[in-house]
């Protein structure tokens, strides 16, 4: 049996590229101007579709359309996801995020991958399927996707719970399982996910926060700025004049889009800055380091240093020129 044919209505209208791994796994391939993104999938029981994405792209948007028996679970391990909704807001999916979807209905006009990257896992389960493998072969798990589905609808066209330990627990091992074992393996962790998920409580539902169009793009101007000029002195009120995106927006926007506050990347760009100095130029002094990487008082600089790397920047120095 082909292992799309159950899932064929769930991909109708998505064009790529398809190849045959093995008799279990297959390689689908996406590509376009903005970059190339792989699907590696195999289903773990009939009707339950285990798909790895690696994309390196900037969109892989394609149109397609509502399809009912289906639920589709997403978990973003890195990267990030942005989509648009119809009347242009748009929510973002980040790092460690868990994301449930009801492909019945589809609000999403168009995505992206604004870092250009993103990895995670899709489970698409084909509920009649699934449901009767389930009845047969754990019956113990007493497990019903059409009630679990049901409650999900219930919270929004898009349930989402953002990174916590129970969800990094469970996700971790589909990364890391070993192949003489994946296909048990992946059982057992797609009934501990759906069991985690028949548990969950609205309250424990995060909405996702939407963004207007002009708040997203003045954040992505911020971010090429900065990228661009981690020295800069600007505050972030000089930021929000400049680039025309009220502060608390674009502190929140920076936030689900790069996963960090802009005063917190500038901190990790300086500390990078102030690293690669460290060993490309041992004549340097540590107190020119700290001034190179945008610290006036070198104190503040070994700090902030021991706070990101968790070493000093003498120990870090010692420690790298000595390894190579």
């Amino acid at each position: 049996m082909h292992i799309f044919s159950q899932y064929e209505r769930a991909f109708q209208g998505y064009h790529f590229e398809a190849s045959s791994v093995n008799d279990e796994e297959m390689l689908l391939t996406v590509e376009n101007e903005s970059g190339r993104g792989t699907m590696c999938c195999y289903e773990a029981l009939p009707g339950a579709l285990l798909v790895y994405h690696d994309f390196k792209m900037g969109s892989c948007y394609q149109k397609v359309e509502p399809v009912r028996g289906f639920l589709q679970i997403n978990h973003c391990r890195s990267g990030c996801f942005e989509f648009e909704l119809a009347g242009g807001a748009r929510s973002f999916i980040g790092e460690g995020d868990l994301a449930v979807n009801n492909p019945e209905i589809l609000t999403v006009v168009n995505s992206r991958f604004p870092l250009r990257r993103y990895e995670g896992i899709m489970i698409m389960l084909e509920l009649e399927s699934a449901s009767e493998w389930l009845k047969q072969n754990a019956s113990w798990t007493d497990l019903d996707l059409y009630g679990v589905k049901e409650k999900l609808k219930k919270y929004g066209d898009v349930f989402l719970m953002r990174a916590n330990t129970s969800i990094g627990h469970i996700f971790d091992e589909f990364y890391q399982v070993d192949e003489r074992i994946r296909r048990p393996y992946s059982i057992l962790k797609i009934a501990e996910l759906l069991l985690y998920l028949s548990l969950v409580s609205k309250e424990e539902q995060r909405h996702l926060p939407r963004f207007s169009p002009q708040v997203v793009e003045g954040t992505k101007q911020v971010y090429a700025y900065l990228s661009q000029n981690p020295l800069s002195r600007l505050t972030l009120a000089e930021l929000s004049a400049r680039f025309r995106v009220a502060q608390t927006s674009l502190k929140s926007c920076f936030k689900a889009i790069y996963g960090q506050t802009p005063c917190a990347f500038v901190r990790a760009e300086r500390i990078q800055i102030g690293a690669r100095l460290l060993v490309e130029d041992p004549e340097m002094t540590i107190q020119e380091v700290a001034l190179q990487a945008g610290y006036e008082n070198p104190s503040k600089f070994a700090r902030a240093f021991h706070a990101k790397t968790n070493e000093t920047p003498f120990v870090y120095r010692n420690r790298r020129m000595v390894g190579d």
